[in-house]
């Protein structure tokens, strides 16, 4: 991945610019963290329906 400011640009930032960049990447971070978290809930849920549909589908082959 390509940097978005070079080392150049981000040396030369002011304080208040650099904060204000920190301030965005968090907030990028907690939002990709709770999409992260909400497809590891949804796996979960597709991985116990598909348990409980192979036990279902599963022939019963007690004698």
């Amino acid at each position: 991945m390509e940097p978005i400011f070079t080392d150049k640009q981000l040396n030369n930032m002011s304080r208040e610019d650099l904060i204000s960049l920190m301030k965005i990447v968090q907030e990028q971070t907690k939002k990709k963290d709770t999409e992260i978290q909400l497809l590891k809930d949804k796996q979960k849920e597709l991985e116990f329906l598909n348990a409980m549909l192979s036990d279902r589908l599963t022939p019963m082959w007690s004698t």
